[in-house]
């Protein structure tokens, strides 16, 4: 199981508790620690293990996801752990972006979205990022295995998530494999980056 479609993932979602595992992205634990607080916007938040660890830290945590049974899932652990997280079953390209966030997320998601769609998501995330905010994004890379076998996923070309943020600062890009152990253990190759708006940037 190394992608899924949405049907697939519906159906994953009700077998397992947490199908994308608890522990929050590296990256996000990194900035975290970095901002210390302010508010979030998690795109494709899926049961929450970044949400549910930064609304944990103190953050204030908005989280998004088309997934009606992860958004399900993610209500349930929010209310158990006494949170309050701000949840949206909703299409992220569809998504209208009202508020300014000091972060915003956007991890390993916009496979699902065209070339079009992710140019205009991240365009929105940019202009709702506060100054001095920060973004980041992961997505799969035309190296990764499932690049032939999965036409109807995009699958980002290297160093194509830079492009989009010359206006930023970028604090970290990275392409890289990693061990991913849903369904039978396999690697993914990844690009990451963690772009920080500059003051007057759009």
């Amino acid at each position: 199981m190394t992608f899924l479609d949405q049907k697939d993932i519906e159906k994953e979602y009700l077998k397992k508790k947490m199908l994308w595992g608890s522990k929050p992205n590296k990256l996000v634990v990194k900035i975290a620690d970095m901002l210390q607080t302010g508010s979030v916007l998690d795109l494709g938040a899926g049961e929450g293990r970044n949400a549910l660890y930064l609304a944990k830290r103190g953050f204030k945590v908005t989280g998004v996801d088309i997934s009606k049974n992860a958004i399900n899932k993610l209500s349930n652990f929010s209310k158990i752990a006494n949170l309050n997280i701000k949840i949206l079953n909703k299409d992220i390209s569809k998504l209208d972006f009202n508020n300014k966030f000091d972060l915003i997320l956007c991890i390993a998601t916009i496979q699902f979205l065209d070339r079009k769609k992710i140019s205009l998501l991240i365009k929105k995330m940019k202009l709702s990022t506060k100054d001095n905010g920060i973004n980041i994004l992961t997505g799969f890379t035309n190296k990764d295995r499932g690049f032939k076998k999965h036409p109807e996923l995009y699958f980002l070309k290297s160093n194509e998530l830079k492009k989009y943020y010359l206006d930023f600062d970028i604090l970290q890009y990275e392409e890289y494999s990693i061990q991913d152990n849903h369904g039978k253990p396999h690697q993914h190759h990844m690009a990451c980056i963690v772009a920080k708006k500059c003051q007057g940037a759009q």
